[in-house]
C-alpha cells in the first residue's frame, strides 16, 4: 500500500468523484433506475443532498480520489433522501419514469439493517487502482469503525453475477447466505439476486497486564 494513500471524510465537492466511483460499482443499478449515462443526474443527487457525505469514506492520493466506503448503522439508517431523487429523476426522465425509477430504487435499497451490524451499503475502487489494497484498506476501516462502535458484525450486499467481487470479501472473512430477491432483481437492475456476505468480528486481543 502506498503511504501517500490517505483515508478522509467525504465532502460535497467531491460529488462527482463519487458518482463516477458509483456508477463503475453499480453500473445496471443506475442505467436502469436513472437511463443512459447515469452520473450527471446522480452527481446532481449527491450534489443536492449532502447528508449522504456524512457516511462516506474516500481513500485519496494528493488531489485524486481512488475509491471510497460508504458505512451505516441500524441508527443512521441507510435510506436516501428521496425529495431529492424524485426532484431530478422528474425534470430528467418524466414523470411515468421517474416513478419507475422510484420504485427501483426503493426494490435495491430497502435492506433493514440489525442492531448488531455495520452495513457497507457503498465499496468502490478506481478500476487503474485495483490490486493496489485500497479495497482491502477501505474493509479494514469498516471493521476498526464497527468495533468502535461496540457491533459485531460488517454485512453487505453483492449481486450473484459479480464472482471477483465475491472471492474479494471471501477473502476478507465474509461468509455469503443463500441467494435472495431474485425476481425483484430482475425487474430492478436485470440481475439474478444477491448475497447477503456477513464477517463476525472476533475481540481484539490485548496484551496481558503486567504489574
Amino acid at each position: 500500500m502506498d503511504d501517500a494513500i490517505t483515508l478522509v471524510p467525504a465532502e460535497p465537492e467531491d460529488a462527482l468523484a463519487a458518482a463516477k466511483l458509483w456508477v463503475d460499482a453499480f453500473h445496471d443499478k443506475f442505467l436502469h433506475a436513472l437511463g443512459q449515462d447515469p452520473a450527471p443526474a446522480l452527481e446532481e443527487w449527491l450534489q443536492c443532498s449532502p447528508g449522504t457525505f456524512a457516511h462516506t469514506t474516500f481513500a485519496r492520493r494528493g488531489d485524486d480520489v481512488l475509491g471510497c466506503i460508504q458505512i451505516y448503522t441500524a441508527q443512521e439508517g441507510a435510506q436516501d433522501d428521496v425529495r431529492a431523487i424524485w426532484r431530478i429523476a422528474r425534470r430528467r426522465l418524466g414523470l411515468r419514469r421517474a416513478i419507475s425509477c422510484m420504485a427501483r430504487f426503493w426494490v435495491m435499497d430497502s435492506y433493514r439493517i440489525p442492531k448488531n451490524e455495520l452495513y457497507v451499503k457503498t465499496l468502490s475502487v478506481d478500476p487503474a487502482w485495483r490490486g493496489h489494497g485500497i479495497g482491502a484498506r477501505l474493509l479494514d476501516y469498516a471493521d476498526a469503525e464497527a468495533r468502535a462502535r461496540g457491533l459485531s458484525v460488517v454485512g453487505l450486499h453483492v449481486i450473484t453475477e459479480n464472482e471477483g467481487a465475491i472471492r474479494f470479501y471471501e477473502r476478507h472473512g465474509y461468509r455469503r447466505s443463500p441467494k435472495q430477491g431474485v425476481w425483484l432483481g430482475r425487474w430492478a437492475a436485470d440481475f439474478d439476486g444477491c448475497y447477503k456476505m456477513t464477517k463476525c468480528l472476533t475481540p481484539e486481543r490485548r496484551a496481558p497486564h503486567r504489574s
